[in-house]
């Protein structure tokens, strides 16, 4: 987010960030009207709807619908008017657990319909919490002291403490048609813009899962991969999202400010935005009641209601392949990966730490590294780890070798991992699937980046110890004796080029009372 905006430019023939258009928005918003008898129920939604108000109206209306092309959010506005008696209880029940928020209305000239306000929060905390807007219906009458400056305004405040879903409370008149619209539209924001998803209103803190999100975002517009966000990138994103950019003097009254309030949120040259800087801005728009802000950044990057990535189902297929050929990386991947290594590698020594890994997987739903998760084999991965400072690190080697591992054993994880990290297959796909190593054996060459090596034996036969001595040495080994696969990934030299060699290891075959498990496991891995 960033700050006011004004000028408009053409985008020309600039890239488009790696996102889909998706309905991540509803299309309906279904509120319910609740509230004791004679508050005024019907009475609003006939001033909203008719823009006439009548002494005389239904005791219960049926459901109306606003059109999607009459909403400024074009989306269809549903709405149930409900009855107060005993008798419709269940009827009321029903509607309620398919209502998206609630008007919950009391009449400001009978004190007892707002002492009732308790008994109908906890009848609507029991079947489903949604958003609810206190409404105080009839201010147009003298007598009525408004619950914001009254003996009201303590127990308002106390009821939006003690009720979460509770989102805003609106004084209106359905006679002369104070705030009626106003009333609607707050219900409308909370399911259109919901705050709880992206921020904790008690504590003043960003949710997780919003932060994760906001910095994924700060990364897929970092095209540079500098860890400064740009001015020109901050352009980027102001238009992508929001449709208009920044003018020079509004970058820097955005950079002064943010200097003054978080000061490592701005680069020391001032020329772009860290990432806790625009972790900030976002925090300051939704701290001000904008959420819808926010909501805009994170539909059109892909993320729906719950802050879950959406990734269009197109871009986790794989190409056409025959059944023993095998996933690899392309080079296009392998140069995003690449240099997805080195904007983390701190210390540019072509190693990273395990915390720089874990940043890097941050931004994931799954934050663990793909390699773990991705094979329905729960042995661990090993691979070679160099010592740096007395702390294990990653070669740029090795992580290559273990993507490469990913896309052969899980290539759709991959996929979705490249997803989130902001590779764009659009362009340039992922993966691409090459022939089995008996069709090439004649040529006596290997046209894939992956080999993998099947080593059997029977115990006691240094199976294992081969293993480890691939990888430098014991560290990270497993030393549980019930384990019965051992796996290993590392890059070998092969003429002018690079290859990546798998090994796996049956601990137990050939020994003992597994001889059959054994010549199952070995059929399984070399088909």
């Amino acid at each position: 987010m960033a700050a006011a905006v004004t000028s408009k430019r053409a985008r020309g023939d600039e890239t488009e960030p790696a996102r889909e258009k998706l309905p991540l928005k509803p299309q309906v918003v279904r509120i319910e009207v609740l509230g004791d008898e004679k508050v005024g129920k019907t009475s609003l939604i006939c001033s909203l709807v008719s823009r006439h108000f009548s002494e005389k109206v239904p005791s219960v209306l049926l459901n109306v619908q606003i059109p999607a092309e009459e909403s400024d959010e074009n989306v269809i506005i549903s709405i149930t008017d409900t009855s107060s008696r005993v008798s419709d209880l269940m009827r009321v029940t029903n509607a309620a657990k398919r209502s998206d928020a609630i008007l919950l209305v009391y009449d400001l000239t009978r004190p007892e319909t707002f002492q009732r306000l308790r008994r109908w929060l906890d009848f609507i905390a029991k079947n489903k919490e949604i958003p609810v807007v206190l409404v105080a219906n009839k201010v147009d009458i003298n007598a009525v002291t408004p619950t914001t400056d009254g003996p009201y305004a303590s127990q308002v405040r106390n009821l939006v403490n003690t009720y979460p879903f509770v989102v805003s409370e609106v004084e209106c008149s359905a006679k002369n048609f104070t705030q009626v619209a106003q009333a609607f539209f707050l219900a409308q924001k909370a399911v259109l813009y919901p705050v709880a998803p992206l921020y904790n209103e008690k504590k003043r803190q960003l949710q997780p899962k919003c932060r994760k999100a906001i910095k994924r975002a700060f990364r897929l517009y970092n095209r540079d991969r500098s860890g400064i966000l740009s001015r020109e990138e901050l352009n980027e994103y102001q238009y992508d999202c929001f449709g208009v950019r920044l003018l020079s003097a509004e970058i820097d009254t955005l950079m002064d400010y943010l200097s003054s309030v978080v000061p490592t949120g701005v680069a020391p040259d001032r020329s772009g935005l860290l990432v806790e800087g625009f972790i900030y801005l976002w925090w300051l728009f939704i701290d001000r009641n904008r959420p819808e802000s926010g909501w805009q950044v994170l539909r059109s990057l892909g993320y729906n209601n719950g802050l879950h990535l959406e990734i269009p189902r197109e871009r986790l297929q794989l190409p056409p392949y025959e059944e023993d050929q095998s996933a690899q990386l392309t080079p296009q991947a392998v140069e995003f990966l690449t240099n997805l290594f080195r904007q983390f590698d701190a210390n540019k020594d072509n190693n990273i730490a395990e915390n720089e890994v874990e940043d890097i997987f941050s931004i994931c739903e799954d934050e663990s590294a793909p390699w773990t998760t991705c094979s329905a084999i729960s042995s661990p991965l090993l691979y070679e780890r160099t010592l740096v400072d007395g702390k294990p690190t990653m070669s740029l080697e090795v992580w290559l070798a273990c993507w490469s591992f990913v896309a052969q054993e899980n290539p759709q994880k991959l996929l979705e991992t490249l997803f989130y990290l902001g590779y764009n297959d659009k362009l340039f796909p992922a993966v691409e699937f090459v022939k089995s190593r008996s069709l090439t054996r004649k040529a006596m060459r290997i046209e894939r980046n992956v080999v993998s090596c099947y080593i059997f034996g029977s115990p006691e036969s240094g199976k294992e110890h081969f293993v480890h001595t691939f990888v430098g040495g014991n560290e990270g080994a497993s030393t549980d004796e019930e384990q019965i696969i051992l796996r290993a990934i590392g890059a070998v030299p092969d003429r002018d080029t690079t290859k990546y060699l798998f090994v796996c290891v049956g601990c137990s075959l050939f020994g003992g009372e597994n001889v059959t498990h054994d010549l199952f496991f070995i059929v399984d891995v070399c088909r």
